[in-house]
């Protein structure tokens, strides 16, 4: 601790940092107040964000992480839940799904002033078991659109193709691409 508090430090920083649990995540803190519906354009914003870094990767999640913090003068405080998939994905819809359900579950009406979202267990794509409830011929087309998208916004830009959901007022997505770290350019 004395060598510690006096600056001293003997770890070797060159080795490599091998973190127990991988996960990939995005949060924000929004300028207003945002409804119970308002909130639910942000959070489907953000699993599109996290999507293309999660398939940038070319890893799949097996779970789903949401947090939401609201208005202080709502005095409702905040939650967190996570859920755990039935198959590892990568696909947007599928995501959605999952932060949708925790969303509509656990959040309350009132006044959201903070959501967060992540995409925990993080698995390679070889050996994983599929249900045999999923049609796998629409999620791969579904995935080979987002494929192609992320290829279009990698080359053009990120505001060149958006959902349509982008030119609604609550929308954050095409200011959030003009950041950097949440601050300007």
């Amino acid at each position: 601790i004395y060598e510690h508090a006096n600056g001293r430090d003997d770890a070797d920083i060159r080795e490599k940092y091998i973190p127990v649990n991988k996960s990939l995540s995005a949060g924000q803190v929004l300028m207003r107040d945002y409804t119970f519906d308002e909130a639910k354009v942000i959070i489907s914003e953000m699993v599109d964000e996290v999507c293309i870094r999660l398939r940038q990767t070319k890893l799949l999640a097996s779970g789903v992480g949401l947090f939401v913090r609201y208005s202080s003068m709502s005095n409702l405080g905040s939650f967190g839940h996570e859920l755990k998939l039935n198959c590892p994905t990568d696909v947007n819809s599928e995501l959605l799904k999952a932060c949708i359900y925790i969303y509509n579950t656990y959040a309350k009406k009132g006044p959201i002033r903070q959501i967060g979202i992540s995409f925990g267990g993080l698995v390679e794509p070889k050996n994983i078991q599929v249900s045999i409830f999923d049609n796998l011929e629409s999620l791969d087309k579904e995935r080979n659109l987002y494929v192609a998208l992320d290829k279009i916004q990698k080359k053009y830009g990120l505001n060149k193709v958006l959902k349509g959901s982008s030119l609604k007022k609550e929308s954050t997505v095409k200011e959030r691409h003009n950041q950097i770290g949440g601050h300007r350019r």
